[in-house]
């Protein structure tokens, strides 16, 4: 899905989504990009692109997951 076809409300759902998943991963074992997008795409039921979850993970200031790795 372009960044474009998403609503406004559903970007903020999705970010949303995003930082609640980081919260709760274990830091032993953080979510790659490419696993978040495979979840979040399940939940909302339509295709992201991994870059569209990397661009919102560095949006909200979240390091990737080898920088949250501790």
């Amino acid at each position: 899905v372009k960044e474009s076809l998403l609503l406004p409300d559903e970007k903020e759902a999705l970010k949303k989504e995003l930082c609640c998943l980081i919260k709760s991963e274990d830091t032993k074992h953080p979510y790659s990009d490419a696993q978040l997008t495979n979840i979040l795409s399940t939940q909302f039921g339509r295709s992201f692109s991994r870059r569209l979850i990397q661009k919102y993970r560095i949006q909200l200031h979240i390091p990737n997951s080898y920088e949250r790795y501790g």
